[in-house]
């Protein structure tokens, strides 16, 4: 099939501009995967800084 050679160039052409991108985002954060930020533990609460937004009720 045209359509899935054309998929699988278009892929390969992607992944050479994005996985160099990629990996230079991993350095940068320490290479460190997954969604915790660097340097803070899984069972660790973020801390908020603040009380909070004020909320007023409205009639």
């Amino acid at each position: 099939m045209a359509e899935a050679d054309e998929f699988e160039d278009k892929m390969k052409e992607l992944e050479s501009v994005c996985n160099p991108i990629i990996a230079k985002m991993f350095q940068g954060a320490g290479g460190e995967a997954g969604g915790t930020a660097a340097g803070m533990d899984d069972d660790e609460a973020p801390s908020t800084g603040g009380a909070g937004p004020k909320i007023e009720e409205v009639d």
